[in-house]
Order: C-alpha cells, then sequence, then structure tokens
C-alpha cells in the first residue's frame, strides 16, 4: 500500500489503537493476571476515577496498561499454554516490534522511516494469526479503510480510545520530518545530547537557514523526553520563524512571534500557569527544572533575551536555534549540511514520500549531482522535490534558487559588523582558499579582530573552515553575497590594493631562496607566505634595534604559521644580532625542532655560529656543524662556518688550512662570499700574529703579501678594518728596523683604506707613522667646499685611485681626498674634472662618490 504522508500518524493511530483493543479483549477474555504491575495500575486508576476500590479494579485493570505490559503478559501466557510454535513466536515478534512505534504515535513523538512498514506488514498478517486470536477491532479498521480512506483526512484521531501514559508537560509541536523520518546526523545529535546533560545552561545550534537546526533539537529532545534519566520537568517550545515551506513554497507565518514577550503570551503551557512576563517565566523556571526552547532567535534582538540569559534559575536551561548565536552566553553547536550520503537518503525518501516518478528512478550519481546544486542543505532539496512532484521542471529549479537562497541567509547579512563585511570583502575578492594569515595581513595585522570577524562569519555561514586555519566562502553564500558587496565603494578598493601589494612583496622575497642567506624563506602555503612578510617587518625592526616592534612581528609571525622553521631560523640570526641571546637561543632551538630534511643543515651551521660567537659554546658549536656537513661535506659555506668556529677555538692554523682550500676556489663563489672569506682569512691570520709571543718577519711579510694578493673586485670595509687592526697590531713594534720599515711601507700603501676603517680620523695613522720617522710620509689633505647646487651629481668611488670622504651639511658638502702622490689643489678642479676618492662608511652605507662639477664652475 502506497500512502500519503499527511494520513501516515492518523493511519498507523488507526491500526495500534484497534490492536490495542483486541489485545485488551484478549487478556479480560482469558483473565490474565495481572498482579505484577498491580500498584502502577491502581495508581493509574486512582488518579483517572478519583477511587480504586476491588470492584473498580476489576473493571478497568486491563485498560491501563502499557503496550509494552500487553506484550510480557501474553508472552507468559503463550508460553504456558504450550504456543510455541514458529507462528505465535512470529505474532509475538510483531507485537514487540509494535511498542516502540505506538509510543511515538500515542505521544506525538516523531515517526521513523520504517514505522508504518513495520505496523502495516503485521496487519497484512493478522489472517495467518486468526485461529488462535481473534482481531476484531482490527478488522473493522480494515473495512473502514477499504470503504472511505478520506476519513483519515476529516477526522482526528481519537485518543480517549487507548491509555497514554503521562509524559513531562511540554508543548512541543508536531515534526515537519515525518514525510521521511529523521536522517543521519547521529554524532551531531549525541553532541547535542551532552550539552544538555552538561553544566552550561545556554545551548544554542548554530547555522544557516534551511540546514535542519529546529529537526535535530526536536529528535533529540523527543529522544530524551520519556527516558526515566531526563532532567526537567517542564518542555517550553516557542518558534520565532516568520517564513516557512508550505507544499514547495516559502509563505509567511500568520500571527508569527515579533518579540520576546510575545513568546511568553503565546504559549499555552505558561498561559495556564499564569505566566505573562519576563518575570514570571523566571520565576516559572525556578519552580520547576524548565527546558525552554527557542527557535529562530535570529528574528527578534531584545534586550528581555539578555535579561533571561543572565538570570537562568539553577536546574533550567535553554536552547536556542540561530543563523548567529549570542556570543559569549553560549556552548555552542555548529550544524552544517547533510553529508554527501545523507542528501542522497533524504533525497530518497522525500521522492517516495511525495510520489516524485520522474526522480525516483535517478542513477545516484544524478542524485548526488543534484544534491551537490542543492548546496547538501535538508530544506533545499525538500523545496526541489516536492516542486518537481507539482511538475516543474528539476533543470530551471536548480538554476533559479535566488528565493531559496535568500530564505536560507535572510536577516543575517545585515546583521554582520563591519569588521566580518570588511573580512568576507578580503575573502571574495581572493575567490580561493584563504589562510587566516592572509585574511589577518590584509585586514591590517590586528589579529584579535580578525578572528573575532572570522567566528561571526563562520557561525551564520558565510565562511567555513575547509582545514585549519583556511577558509573560504561556501558556494549558496557566495551566490547571496555576489549582489551585496559593492564592488564600487572605497573599501573594496582599498582591500584590492593591499591584497596586490601583499602579492608583490611575496614574489620579490621568493626571488631570493639561497639558503644560505640569512634572509632566504621557502615558504609552503600562503600563511607561511604571509609569516614571511611578517618576518621581513622583524628584520628591519632590529636594525633599530626596537626589541618590542620586533616582539610585535614574530608574535604575528608565528600565529600565521606556527611550524614555519625560516621564521624562527631569522628570529634567531637577528635577535642575536642585537644581543638578545635568549630570544635567539630559543627561536633557534624552534627552528631546529621544525626544520624538514632539506633545510635542517643549513639551520645547524647557522646555530653552529651563534653558539661558538654569542654564547661562547664551541662544543656544541661543533656538533652542529659538524651534523651539517655530514649532509653536506663539500658545501663552502659550512667550511667557511666551520673555519670561523676554529678561529673562536683557537685552532687558528686548522681554520687557515680550511680558507685558502676555499680561496683556490673563489671563482665558483659570488662576489659576496668571497669578499667575505678573504676577510675571514685576513682575520684569523691577523689572531695568530696576536696570540703569538712576538712578531717576526716572516709572519709580518706573510699578512702583508696576503693583502697584496687581493684583487680589488674582492675589496670591502671589513677588509679594510682587518688592515687598520693590523697596523694597530704592528704599532708596537715598529722601531724594530725590518718591522718599521714594512709598516711604513704598507701605511703609505694602504692609507686611503686605512683612513676610511678609521672613519676619517687621520690623528692616530699620523702618530703611529711619526712614532717610527719624522718623515712626512703623508701629507695632509686638501679641503675644498662646493655648494651643493653647483657640484652636480654623485656618481662612483675608484678605492684604488685613492680615498677621500664626505660630510653632508644643509647648504654644503665638504670633500677630503687624496690620490696616491699626487695632491689636488683648486687648480686642478676644471669643466668635466672628476674627483675620485673612495668615502668614509657611514651609518651601515657607502657613501661612495665622485663629485662632477657643474660646467659654470670652470672658471
Amino acid at each position: 500500500m502506497k500512502l500519503n504522508y499527511q494520513i501516515r500518524r492518523n493511519l498507523l493511530f488507526e491500526w495500534i489503537s484497534s490492536l490495542e483493543l483486541d489485545l485488551r479483549a484478549f487478556l479480560s477474555l482469558h483473565l490474565l493476571d495481572v498482579s505484577p504491575m498491580q500498584d502502577q495500575i491502581q495508581e493509574r486508576i486512582k488518579k483517572h476515577y478519583g477511587d480504586c476500590n476491588p470492584e473498580v479494579f476489576d473493571t478497568h485493570k486491563y485498560e491501563f496498561l502499557d503496550f509494552g505490559d500487553y506484550f510480557q503478559l501474553l508472552s507468559k501466557w503463550f508460553k504456558a499454554n504450550g504456543f510455541t510454535e514458529s507462528v505465535h513466536k512470529e505474532f509475538l515478534s510483531g507485537i514487540e516490534g509494535i511498542i516502540p512505534i505506538r509510543n511515538r504515535v500515542m505521544h506525538s513523538r516523531p515517526l521513523l522511516h520504517e514505522d508504518d512498514e513495520i505496523v502495516e506488514a503485521f496487519v497484512d498478517k493478522v489472517s495467518k494469526y486468526h485461529p488462535f486470536f481473534a482481531f476484531d477491532n482490527l478488522k473493522k479498521s480494515l473495512e473502514l479503510i477499504g470503504e472511505n480512506p478520506q476519513i483519515f483526512y476529516e477526522n482526528a484521531p481519537d485518543f480517549t480510545k487507548v491509555f497514554i501514559r503521562d509524559s513531562i508537560e511540554n508543548n512541543l509541536p508536531i515534526v515537519d520530518y515525518d514525510d521521511t523520518g529523521f536522517v543521519g546526523r547521529e554524532e551531531k545529535k549525541d553532541e547535542l545530547r551532552k550539552k544538555i546533560r552538561g553544566a552550561h545552561p545556554i545551548i544554542s545550534v548554530i547555522g544557516s537557514g534551511g540546514v535542519g537546526k529546529t529537526s535535530l533539537v526536536l529528535s533529540c529532545i523527543y529522544d530524551m523526553i520519556d527516558k526515566a534519566d531526563f532532567l526537567f520537568e517542564k518542555v517550553l517550545w516557542t518558534t520565532l520563524k516568520t517564513k516557512s515551506l508550505q507544499d514547495g513554497e516559502f509563505k509567511d507565518l500568520k500571527g508569527a512571534v515579533r518579540s520576546f514577550s510575545d513568546c511568553v503570551e503565546k504559549n499555552k503551557v505558561l498561559n495556564n500557569d499564569g505566566v505573562k512576563s519576563i518575570d514570571d517565566l523566571l520565576f516559572y523556571m525556578q519552580c520547576y527544572r524548565t527546558l525552554l526552547i527557542l527557535d529562530n532567535l535570529e528574528t527578534i534582538n531584545s534586550s528581555e533575551v539578555k535579561k533571561l540569559f543572565d538570570d537562568i534559575p539553577m536546574g533550567s536551561k535553554v536552547i536556542i536555534t540561530s543563523r548567529i548565536g549570542v556570543g559569549e552566553y553560549e556552548s555552542r553547536l555548529n550544524l552544517k549540511e547533510f553529508t554527501e550520503n545523507e542528501a542522497c537518503s533524504y533525497f530518497r525518501r522525500l521522492t517516495k514520500a511525495y510520489s516524485a516518478k520522474s526522480l525516483s528512478a535517478l542513477p545516484q550519481d544524478e542524485v548526488k549531482d543534484f544534491c551537490k546544486k542543492l548546496f547538501f542543505f535538508p530544506l533545499c532539496i525538500k523545496w526541489f522535490v516536492i516542486n518537481v512532484a507539482k511538475g516543474h521542471s528539476p533543470v530551471v529549479l536548480t538554476h533559479t534558487k535566488e528565493e531559496l537562497i535568500e530564505f536560507c541567509l535572510s536577516n543575517v547579512f545585515d546583521k554582520l559588523g563591519d569588521d566580518a563585511k570588511h573580512v568576507l570583502t578580503i575573502v571574495m575578492l581572493r575567490q580561493r582558499k584563504c589562510p587566516l594569515a592572509e585574511i589577518v595581513y590584509v585586514n591590517g595585522q590586528d589579529y584579535i579582530k580578525t578572528v573575532s570577524a572570522i567566528n561571526e562569519l563562520c557561525a551564520c555561514s558565510f565562511l567555513e573552515q575547509n582545514e585549519y586555519g583556511v577558509y573560504t566562502i561556501p558556494e549558496f553564500a557566495g551566490q547571496y553575497l555576489a549582489n551585496k558587496i559593492d564592488r564600487h565603494s572605497v573599501e573594496y578598493n582599498e582591500v584590492n590594493n593591499r591584497i596586490n601589494k601583499m602579492l608583490s612583496t611575496i614574489r620579490n622575497l621568493e626571488m631570493k631562496n639561497d639558503p644560505h642567506r640569512a634572509t632566504c624563506f621557502r615558504p609552503n602555503g600562503n600563511s607561511e607566505r604571509i609569516a614571511m612578510i611578517y618576518a621581513l617587518k622583524l628584520i628591519e625592526a632590529s636594525r633599530r634595534s626596537d626589541e618590542k616592534e620586533m616582539d610585535l612581528w614574530m608574535d604575528l609571525a608565528m600565529k600565521a604559521a606556527p611550524k614555519y622553521a625560516d621564521i624562527y631560523r631569522v628570529a634567531g640570526v637577528f635577535y642575536s644580532v642585537i644581543r638578545l641571546t635568549e630570544k635567539a637561543d630559543e627561536y633557534y632551538r624552534l627552528a631546529l625542532d621544525y626544520a624538514d630534511a632539506t633545510m635542517l643543515p643549513f639551520v645547524q651551521s647557522s646555530y653552529a655560529l651563534f653558539l661558538a660567537h654569542d654564547l661562547q659554546d664551541c662544543e656544541g658549536a661543533n656538533r652542529f656543524i659538524d651534523e651539517a656537513l655530514s649532509v653536506f661535506p663539500e658545501d663552502p659555506y659550512f667550511l667557511f662556518n666551520q673555519a670561523k668556529i676554529q678561529r673562536a677555538m683557537g685552532q687558528a692554523d686548522k681554520a687557515i688550512t680550511l680558507l685558502e682550500g676555499l680561496l683556490e676556489t673563489k671563482e665558483s663563489f659570488d662576489l659576496s662570499f668571497a669578499k667575505s672569506v678573504y676577510v675571514e682569512y685576513s682575520e684569523t691570520l691577523i689572531k695568530k700574529l696576536a696570540n703569538s709571543s712576538r712578531l717576526t718577519v716572516s709572519s709580518v711579510n706573510r699578512i702583508v703579501r696576503h693583502f697584496e694578493q687581493v684583487g680589488q673586485e674582492f675589496y670591502s670595509f671589513p677588509l679594510y678594518l682587518s688592515m687598520l687592526k693590523f697596523a694597530r697590531a704592528m704599532e708596537m713594534e715598529i722601531r724594530r728596523i725590518p718591522i718599521g720599515q714594512l709598516f711604513e711601507k704598507f701605511v703609505h700603501k694602504y692609507f686611503p683604506f686605512l683612513l676610511f676603517a678609521a672613519g676619517g680620523k687621520t690623528d692616530e695613522l699620523f702618530s703611529m707613522v711619526n712614532l717610527h720617522s719624522n718623515k712626512k710620509i703623508v701629507a695632509e689633505t686638501y679641503s675644498v667646499t662646493f655648494p651643493v647646487q653647483e657640484t652636480g651629481r654623485i656618481i662612483n668611488a675608484h678605492p684604488l685611485e685613492g680615498y677621500g670622504f664626505i660630510f653632508l651639511r644643509p647648504r654644503a658638502q665638504h670633500v677630503f681626498f687624496h690620490l696616491r702622490d699626487t695632491y689636488f689643489g683648486r687648480e686642478y678642479i676644471v669643466d668635466g674634472t672628476q674627483v675620485v676618492f673612495t668615502p668614509r662608511y657611514e651609518k651601515q652605507k657607502w657613501r661612495a662618490v665622485s663629485v662632477e662639477l657643474a660646467p659654470e664652475e670652470a672658471e
């Protein structure tokens, strides 16, 4: 028999109540012993009739049994009278299977999908059981159904025909999933049950309209309300919905509740007890352990609700369903769309319930495709199937969902805060999976405000988290937002500009991917790219030695990509630069923990240098550099770092051997690294010289020859400092004739670079020379002042041709220069002449210049 879902419950009532009357007649006919149930029967009779004397008890004792009691009594009687054949067992099994269905029908509980099939299967077999059991009432019902089935549309069930045990007082509505039964979501029901039994007084079920919040709550409460351990004495339901799906159309509800006061005034249970106000309700909930359910709370915004939430009495609870939530008050359960399997199962049940024949034979792949186009939302699927059953085209329906989407997301967008709308603009512009780090960066680096906005958007289903820390806009929300975001607004353009700037910065940083560089980043994913930008900001702050600002950027970098090794390595390097060794050590260790096998040797090499130079832990430094070299034994940078560690340990000879080996292959190095090797070699030779008991001509000559062999292209300011250090080391020995001659020759040849390293201070260099001889081997430099507007532009510098430096002042540049043995006077300054010199090194920037005079200065 194919049933329309609208008569399903009435028909089940008719079958089960008729069967119950037949069971009661059988018990009465055979005078079955009810003494085990006597106490509960007497209590029920007394409550109903006001008295329970023996005569009244005997007359009504079978009327006040539970359906389960009938089963127990029949089982004992069948066994006692030898009814043990398979047909008898089948009969009892059928009765037992109907017990929970009877409870759902008589107590207006939600029906399960298979309930009518189970009862119908039993009813179809009554003739099989007739030899030992009469079904007078059930047969009359079957005849009535055959003659006039319309009666089940017209007449409500007569509940006085059977005994219905008292239950928790409630006004729970008939569920709107009686047509299919409740589908899936067992995990969410378990989660909600735990919250109901838990300590938190306010529970919210949050999700988009049509996702099934109301059905979930009702299914869960109906499952619990008849259990002995149910916590509440009253269950109060009120809905604030203003629209509902009726016969496939969204219609305004007549008499819809518009305020919280209406909730109280229109609740029948409360009215029966004289509850008229919020204060009355709070007192009521104090007197009775009450479960108050507020359905669709986002449609009102009342201070009375806040008062209720603030003052809920102990033992009572409130469950709300909402598209937004109530913030700090709630213990939240977020409800998302159906899974694919749940959606398909629901689709199939709906096609059967509404006789949508054109959909019933669809292959599973097509069903999945329709469910996907309907966002896997229960309401959307139901809307679709009902309208197809009414004759609408399935294809047309899937392309005309505007009203459906508006219903699901109405009352939500307009209530979003400005921060939430700003975040939506960012994610809409990216049109892809958007990591939290990227959203925070574009939103202006305010982490807490951004996370709060994201939580707000996730709660009302405008955003969803696909994986940890990565967000997208669901398809249905994207279609809704396409017409809500103003693409011509100032805010939209500002966000777009910030995104473009972010992408440009990332591209520039990723080009510098040499793992030996302190600032090398090799990000994997957008979160790490954002962390990379923050680490760059940290580096800039380190140049100002601004620890507080460095900490700020590091905190953002760690929040963006907490397991990204590069940011910890960079932090280790630059915290050590400003002598914050404890922090540097902490970040280096985190880099070691998070580095993958490819990057780990580079972290180990850098950390080894830090241990040797900053913590004087040479043993630890050796261990880490050895581990790095075990992976890349020929890496010149690792060997270079090993030489630096050996110098720090006082093993100059080993370091010199390593460095000499590197210098043999210097042509294969980039220029910057080659310069560093030359400087380290110089420093190691000088340290060995300084540690010797006395300078020897051979040891001094070795260093002098080294400087002479350094090609011009490898000159650098650190090399000039090494020259000055060497000159100072020789100063105490210059009265010894061979050393003094070497010293005089060295100072005269490298005077420009020594002067450069000394910051332009000639007194120290002159005094060094004069200690040995009164001979003035270096003349005083000539100073010429050129007004800024007449000096032309800065071009370049040629260190080997001479030396000099400039002082910049508001209105003039003072230029000091010296060219080997030739001294420029003003007569040399003619049209087109360039004064080329090596400038002083100031504020970590080269002041390397060539002054080209303006033509009018030629005179």
